[in-house]
């Protein structure tokens, strides 16, 4: 089974992506991109998502050094932003595939094992679908 790297700032985000993509990939979580990077290191990582925004972080910027450090491991990035407002800036080379939220299982599980079919899973749900969490004025909103 190859593993998935997730990466948010967003505890429920994360929970909510483990449980749905844990049925596909060996399934590790971080809340920063340092931490990102110190599991990189350490273990072996098939995949990396992560959202655009982290706190005092920068995605692109975390899919760049991984793209320097770690050319093995495959990049993926998500937002609730439109493409065009965050790729034409920058790092664009370093992102593979890019997922606008609320993210489709399928369309990262599918992604993912593109052009490894002797890899990919069986069953996968096509309705599985993770919902976005907007934070606005309460900084612990749940996901609904």
């Amino acid at each position: 089974m190859l593993t998935l790297l997730l990466v948010d700032d967003d505890a429920v985000v994360l929970d909510l992506l483990t449980r749905l993509l844990g049925r596909y990939f060996d399934v590790i979580t971080c809340e920063s991109a340092e931490m990102a990077l110190r599991v990189i290191e350490e273990q072996m990582v098939d995949v990396i998502l992560t959202d655009f925004e982290l706190a005092n972080e920068d995605g692109l910027q975390l899919l760049a050094e991984v793209q320097r450090r770690f050319p093995h491991v495959r990049r993926m990035l998500t937002s609730g932003r439109e493409p065009s407002t965050i790729l034409p800036r920058r790092g664009v080379s370093a992102v593979e595939r890019f997922f606008r939220k609320p993210l489709q299982a399928l369309h990262v599980v599918t992604a993912v094992y593109e052009g490894r079919p002797s890899d990919r899973p069986h069953g996968i749900a096509s309705g599985d679908q993770i919902p976005s969490c907007e934070r606005r004025e309460r900084p612990h909103a749940r996901c609904g």
